[in-house]
Formats: structure tokens, sequence, C-alpha cells
């Protein structure tokens, strides 16, 4: 009974379709007093829910008039959510005040186009065509949404979940309840904007960079600056202080009533030391009639290199992993999840042999279906995986039990040495992080030793021909002059096979007995000529 029990959870479970972690709690900071960001949820985005069967659903926030008297005739001008895979039907849905049960009258609703949505874990921005006015009364925000089937669009966070505030659902857009299964809320929150009331009114809304990370140094520093006023502005002098350094500056262009610029200083702020940075930028208009929305503050953290290896998963790699890899001289069969449950394997004893330039094949195998798998080489050694790093991005696995062959190419211009190397799989939906949270999935860590390859000679290589290529019972060499021996090395250096006494244009090279992966072949003619050739061998 155990058994069937865990097969339906992860039955239902796997209706969930997990969106990748975005941290964006500084994105509800920069808040100023003109502007607001109004949510129930926590912040950090940490999962997608949609059905099975690609049945549509309601989702709402619910804001009541304890939480929006505040904002009395200020506007809700757009809404953000977070969609993960592209839905096949996805209205935005504004309703005023109803029940603590039920959302009241549809106030505006507005269809948007699949084709028109950003990519898979991006936070769709939706304007709304004319602004409505607030109230002071309850607020409900939400959209209604149809997914393709085992493919959900709705994005949660981490939970916990704000019952009756940020988690409720309904199946008809007349019924709601309450969805506390996830113990999450839904990723929702609509921006509030000030009614402009004085004339002469300027400050800076947002501080965009530097932002935290490993490893800073001399790093951009970029503003927005707004016109909150009626009065179009010009020449705004402004400031940006950070621990004992300063830059003082002119905006000389102009910015309209409710319009706002975004620039780069010509000055770049040192963040070379490990710690916390505090910034603040100001404007100094003179005649602001509320310089208390002048300036905006931000912490910026330099943070000592870190390999990230903890809370990579919420549910684990029991079920859901890669469970057979094959790259180059290394072969994994039967990878298991580890017991500390981290769904992170420490197998820097597995060192690749690769060369610069080759393309090989890598073999993985899933035990569950859908399962998307990217990898990285830390070229730089900065205990980090940056997107310039990818060696393979977001192949898919469709079936379970089912060996995989994905070809990788190491660029030219690697840096030679020895090197991290992550894979990380994620389920059903696309791996952008190596380092954010997801659902389901495992995290293997291998060493890498890149070097140079074996020159090539490309005018010999002109009139040879290798077919098929890749192989997995037998190649064939053809040659314009004809063939004295030739020699199959695999990446370690070893000889695997060597024929000599060839004295033929035309030969076969047994490659059966091979396990896959890439080799070297080495062709000498009779005039002693060597041409060498990337193989694949592929099972």
């Amino acid at each position: 009974m155990k058994s069937k029990i865990i097969y339906a959870a992860k039955f239902w479970t796997k209706g969930l379709c997990f969106l990748l972690l975005v941290i964006f709690q500084s994105f509800f900071s920069q808040d100023s007093g003109y502007e607001k960001k109004i949510h129930q949820d926590t912040g950090v985005s940490n999962g997608n829910f949609g059905p099975l069967n690609g049945a549509s659903n309601h989702v709402a926030h619910y804001f009541p008039a304890s939480q929006m008297t505040a904002y009395q005739s200020w506007a809700l001008d757009y809404v953000e959510i977070y969609i993960a895979t592209t839905p096949v039907h996805l209205e935005l849905k504004i309703y005023g005040q109803g029940t603590e049960l039920k959302p009241g009258p549809i106030l505006f609703s507005k269809v948007i186009a699949p084709a028109t949505i950003p990519i898979l874990g991006k936070l769709v921005r939706i304007e709304l065509d004319t602004p409505i006015v607030i109230s002071g009364q309850d607020l409900w925000i939400g959209y209604e949404v149809t997914n393709s089937p085992s493919t959900g669009c709705i994005g949660t966070d981490t939970g916990p979940m704000k019952n009756g505030l940020g988690n409720w659902r309904s199946l008809d857009g007349q019924n709601w309840s309450k969805f506390s299964f996830l113990n999450k809320n839904w990723i929702i929150s609509g921006h509030l904007k000030a009614p402009i009331t004085e004339g002469n009114d300027i400050g800076v809304s947002a501080i965009i960079n530097p932002i935290t990370g490993a490893n800073l140094g001399e790093e951009e520093i970029n503003i927005d600056i707004k016109n909150y006023g009626t009065q179009t502005q010009s020449n705004i002098p402004y400031s940006v202080t950070w621990d004992n350094q300063n830059y003082n500056g002119i905006y000389a262009g102009t910015i309209e009533s409710d319009k706002s610029v975004n620039f780069t200083l010509p000055v770049k702020a040192d963040l070379k030391n490990y710690g916390i940075y505090n910034f603040s930028a100001c404007t100094t208009l003179a005649g602001d009639q509320k310089p208390q929305y002048d300036c905006t503050v931000k912490t910026v953290e330099n943070k000592v290199p870190k390999l990230c290896t903890e809370t990579l998963y919420t549910q684990g790699c029991s079920m859901d992993r890669i469970s057979n890899w094959a790259l180059s001289n290394i072969q994994i069969d039967n990878i298991q999840c580890p017991a500390d449950g981290t769904s992170y394997l420490n197998l820097k004893d597995k060192i690749h042999d690769l060369k610069k330039g080759q393309t090989y094949p890598l073999t993985v195998t899933s035990t569950y279906i859908n399962h998307y798998v990217a990898v990285w080489i830390d070229y730089d050694d900065n205990l980090e995986f940056t997107p310039d790093e990818y060696i393979l991005k977001n192949a898919n696995c469709p079936e379970k039990e089912t060996p995989y062959n994905f070809n990788i190419t190491i660029p030219e211009n690697a840096t030679e040495g020895t090197h991290l190397m992550r894979m990380r799989s994620n389920y059903a939906v696309p791996v952008e992080s190596a380092c954010d949270t997801y659902d389901f999935g495992i995290v293997l860590d291998f060493t890498v030793n890149l070097s140079k390859a074996l020159a090539t000679n490309e005018t010999t290589a002109e009139k040879l021909s290798i077919f098929p290529n890749p192989a997995s019972e037998k190649i064939t060499v053809n040659n314009a002059k004809k063939i004295a021996k030739l020699m199959l090395i695999d990446y370690s250096g070893r000889i695997v096979i060597e024929l000599s006494n060839i004295n033929k244009h035309l030969t076969d090279v047994n490659v059966s007995s091979l396990p896959s992966g890439s080799y070297i072949l080495q062709i000498t003619d009779q005039e002693g000529k060597t041409t060498n050739k990337n193989i694949i061998v592929s099972k």
C-alpha cells in the first residue's frame, strides 16, 4: 500500500510544471513614494502548477480594503505574472469588490496572444489599456490560463501560502476556493502609481546597477530618474554615494511629465573587497516640491565565491534524475540519489579528458519523462557557471529509461587545464541556472582536463573521406593515396586499434567492440604523410 500512496502523490505532483527560481525581492524594494508593487506572494518564485489534462484555471490574489484604502485615487497601470510554459490561452482579469470568498465584477480583462509571451520562466508584464483608479475597496488581480496537457503555466512562490489572499483558484470563474495543496502563492503583482499633484517633482526611482554577486570588481552604476510632476524638466542635478565614494553630475536631457530616463554614470564603483556596500542616489532639483521622494537606496554585496551545493531542489531526485552518463573516457551507470537528500553528487574524481575544438557525443538516460539537461565548464575557475560557459543547453530526454545522445563541442579558445564541469537536470522546464532552486532533478559535479587537439593536416584531409561518422559497427576510410597504416586513439592517448601494411585506398575498420565516445583516427599514407580525423562511436 505504501508504494501505491507514493505513486499517487507522484502522479499528482507530475501535474505541476516547475519554474526556475528567480529571486526578485529587490524588485519589490524599488518602490518609491509614487509607485508601489502590491502582491501576496513571498517574492521568490519556486514552482509551477497546471493540471495534467490541460484544463483551464482561474487564479487570483485578493487585496482586501484594509490593504487598499491607503492607495485610494492611485492608478493600477500594469500587472506582472510568471509564466513557465507557453499557454494555449491567457487572459488577465481584474475584479472589483465582491466578498471574502469570491471576487466581484470584472473591471478589466485582456487576452494575451501566446506568441507575444516572453521565453519560459520570465515575468510577463501586461499593460492596462486604461489604468484602473483605486477606490479603496477590495481588489482581486488574477488571470485565466489554459495549458497544454502535462505542462503547467501558473507560477508559484516558495511559500508558505497566505491563505485566503495569495492562493485563490477557480475552475469555472464562478466558484472560487483557497488552493492549499501546495502551501504556496501564485506569482502575481500589480503596479500602482500615485496621482500627479505637483508641478516640480523629480527623483531617482531606481538604482539598476550594480547588483549583488560574487567576485565583483569595477562595476557600472546605472540609475533611473523619473519626473513625477506636471512640468517638463531638464538639466537635473543628481548625486550617487557609496561607502566614502561619490559622484555628482547633471542630466542635461529633457524628461517629460510621468516619464523616466535610464543612464549609466561615467564612473564605476570599486567593489573588489568582499562585503556590503550601501548606495544612495538622489536628485537635487531646485524648487522640488516633494524632496522627500528625491532619493533611492540600495544594498549591494560582493560575495566570497562558493560552490552552490545546497537547496538545489525542493523535492529531490529519488524518482527524477539522470541515471546514466557517458562522455569521452568517463561512463557512469546506475547513478543513485544521494542519501543526504541534497540531490547533489560530488564526482570530481571522475576526470574527463577533452580536447579544444573537438566535438564529443554525450549519452544520458533519465529516470522520468520530459527531463532537461544542461552542462557547463567553469573555464575561469570562479565556482560560478555563467551563460558563456554552457557546453550543452537544455537538451531534452522525452522518455524515461531511454539513452539520448547529444553533441558537445569544446570551444577552440577554451582555457587549457583542469576545470569543474557541472551537469544539472530538471523535470519539465528548461535549466536556466546552475544554482537556483528547482523541484525535481539532480546535480553532478565532475572534473574536466582540457588540452590541445592533435594537429590535422588540412590539405591531405580534403582528399580523405570517412563514413559513416558517427558509427556503431564499422567505418570505411577512403583516401586519395594508398593507406599504409592507421591507428584509432582514444582521448586518454591510448591506441585502441592499430592496422599496418594496408596498402589500399579503401579499407574498413571494425569499431563494434569500442565503447561510445570520440576518437582520433590517425592515417599514414605510403608517402609517410599523416592525417588526423575526429571519429565518433555511438551505440
